[in-house]
């Protein structure tokens, strides 16, 4: 019995180690289980920030699609512009005109005779700004719109809505340009309009026959990856309302 016993302590050494081979493989092991759970955690910061980059894109979007959405509205046409606003960037094609007019506070309505004049725009995006384009806002007077609660009222009168502005972009003062949203791109497939298509790089509106409605479509690139081709789409319908 004592010799049994002798040797099953013997076999029960408490200073074993482990073998150079079972350490390599438990190394080898720990190593994939590490490196599988840092990929993947890496994965889930990226899809993480890219939520978070395509919900604010979203949101600017629809501020900007908001914007001018409630400009067209207070128009009273809305109509092709016939010059490309190109004074302050590099170029710029217009895809919306619209005829507004000033507001009298004195009676509650507008001026009927004084109207001025704003042109939506798309441009090269500049340094700084979200690739590849930008939308930005032509008007000849400031904004907001000076007004008094009497005339005379100094606001430029346009001629004809589908006419050059006047003064013309193409003499631009502090006031004239101003940017609204970066980030545009053009989609894989444009929007289908009956009357025509109007604009170009991701913006792009579809004006009826007498000018009191457009569809407004702004696409935005989906992440901040440049190779990204998929594209963000907002869309709306605008009716103008003022009967000026």
């Amino acid at each position: 019995m004592k010799s049994y016993i002798k040797t099953l302590k013997s076999d029960v050494d408490v200073n074993k180690g482990f073998t150079l081979i079972e350490v390599l493989v438990a190394a080898a092991i720990m190593s994939i289980v590490v490196a599988l759970v840092g990929i993947a955690f890496v994965g889930i910061l990226k899809q993480n920030r890219k939520a978070e980059f395509n919900s604010e894109r979203r949101t600017n979007l629809n501020r900007a699609l908001d914007y001018i959405a409630n400009e067209v509205r207070m128009a009273t046409t809305v109509a092709i512009p016939t010059a490309s606003p190109t004074t302050t960037i590099s170029s710029g094609t217009g895809v919306l005109r619209l005829k507004v007019p000033v507001p009298n506070p004195a009676s509650g309505s507008v001026y009927n005779s004084r109207l001025y004049t704003v042109v939506y725009y798309i441009s090269n995006s500049w340094t700084g700004w979200d690739s590849p384009n930008s939308i930005w806002r032509y008007s000849n007077v400031p904004n907001p719109v000076p007004i008094r609660s009497a005339p005379p009222l100094v606001t430029p009168t346009p001629n004809s809505v589908t006419t050059v502005p006047s003064p013309s972009p193409t003499s631009a003062t502090t006031f004239d340009h101003n940017f609204l949203v970066d980030g545009i791109k053009t989609p894989a497939t444009l929007p289908s309009c009956s009357t025509g298509l109007i604009g170009d790089g991701g913006f792009y509106a579809c004006i009826s026959t007498d000018g009191k409605q457009v569809d407004l479509y702004l696409y935005g690139k989906l992440s901040n990856n440049t190779n990204e081709t998929e594209t963000m789409e907002v869309k709306t319908t605008v009716f103008t309302r003022s009967s000026v």
